[in-house]
């Protein structure tokens, strides 16, 4: 489904939450995608059902960089799914970042720490990579619009360096307050553009 006002030069894909999903675990590494989500609920829905089937391959390293929430609220989702949520964590198959020190306060950067964490996969996990879950509010948080998108035409739309599928996450109502010229920014500079409506 596509709603005439995301009719861009780039592919938009509107769907469900698990036709979202699916378009996500289907994803290739290395590409730099971005993730429009209507509620903190579904996120967590989104994200906790992704790293459920990817932790558990045992193939993947998953990095989540929420920002409306805390980390602990993060484990306590990932934990309600039934995620072993110490084994990932104590074996550095699952990273949880807050991102305003991701993004921020970081040293070495966030995507160093990225590329180091897929060279790692790629040695200890049968040649497999790292997936990012990045909520991107960290930058609106701040008042750092005009920051976030002089990153974002930084960054490549596959990340040709390291193996790592990236997923740059908007809350709908955060993305909606960008001007028309900025939402066009952000949908070019990314390889696929997911929006999910409300509900299944």
């Amino acid at each position: 489904m596509r709603d005439k006002n995301y009719l861009m030069a780039k592919p938009v894909i509107q769907a469900s939450p698990d036709d979202i999903l699916q378009h996500m675990l289907q994803s290739n590494y290395r590409e730099h995608n971005m993730l429009v989500y209507p509620s903190l609920g579904v996120l967590r829905d989104i994200y906790s059902r992704y790293c459920k089937s990817q932790l558990e391959t045992g193939k993947e390293i998953v990095v989540i960089l929420p920002t409306y929430e805390n980390i602990s609220s993060v484990i306590r989702v990932l934990t309600n799914t039934g995620l072993d949520v110490d084994r990932f964590e104590n074996d550095e198959s699952l990273v949880i970042l807050d991102s305003v020190k991701g993004y921020f306060e970081s040293n070495p950067d966030i995507l160093s720490t990225l590329e180091m964490l897929a060279k790692r996969a790629e040695g200890e996990k049968d040649g497999g990579g790292c997936s990012a879950i990045s909520d991107m509010g960290s930058f609106s948080f701040l008042r750092k619009e005009k920051e976030l998108l002089e990153y974002k035409r930084s960054l490549p739309l596959r990340f040709n360096s390291m193996k790592c599928k990236g997923f740059c996450c908007y809350h709908q109502a955060t993305f909606d307050r960008l001007s028309e010229n900025q939402k066009e920014q952000l949908f070019e500079h990314h390889l696929k553009n997911l929006i999910i409506t409300n509900s299944n």
